[in-house]
């Protein structure tokens, strides 16, 4: 597109360099046809959703380790388990 914007520009020099309407609307931009842009918009989903997934999955895990964490400290507190010797 710069270069685009290069050829069609007017100006002394490219820091005044301007761009008018007639010039501007008649530049072609290429587009994928409407199957591609499907295609395309289709995998997006696809990757979207096994992201999401994953995203999910960690959560839990997250989650779970959490909940580990607690009932350990619970447990070490309570004296259920006896943590005195792995302090050194």
């Amino acid at each position: 597109m710069i270069a685009e914007y290069v050829v069609r520009s007017t100006g002394i020099r490219p820091s005044q360099w301007r761009l008018y309407w007639d010039q501007l609307g008649n530049l072609e931009i290429p587009v994928p046809s409407h199957a591609d842009q499907a295609k395309v918009a289709d995998r997006i989903d696809d990757q979207t959703a096994r992201m999401d997934a994953l995203i999910a999955d960690s959560q839990k895990f997250i989650d779970l380790a959490g909940e580990r964490r607690a009932a350990l400290i619970t447990a070490a507190v309570t004296g259920q388990i006896d943590v005195r010797d792995e302090v050194d």
